[in-house]
């Protein structure tokens, strides 16, 4: 696991860095300090719109939160637009499963 404030001191250097910013935001997550989280993913985003990792990374924050109807349906736009980002189709199946939905 990545130290949170050896990542943040890198951030201070290059705070553009999409790969250190999704790796604080995926330690957050790890850790569930799911606002924090949700931060580093939404500047992600903020400098790549598209991002599918950053994405996903949100639904899975929804779900946490147990938000899992919001969770598919913004995991289902992930894989629409990026079908080879297995990580979004692996959590939507997932939570499609748990909901009772085995057509997913």
């Amino acid at each position: 696991m990545a130290d949170i404030e050896s990542l943040k001191q890198a951030l201070a250097v290059s705070p553009q860095n999409v790969p250190l910013i999704l790796l604080l935001a995926n330690t957050y997550l790890e850790q569930f300090h799911l606002d924090e989280a949700r931060e580093q993913f939404e500047r992600v985003l903020a400098i790549e719109a598209n991002h599918a990792a950053a994405r996903t990374g949100i639904a899975q924050i929804l779900e946490l939160n147990g938000k899992t109807s919001e969770a598919i349906l913004r995991l289902e736009q992930v894989c629409a637009q990026e079908p080879d980002h297995a990580p979004a189709w692996f959590l939507r199946a997932k939570l499609s499963l748990n909901e009772g939905d085995a057509a997913a």
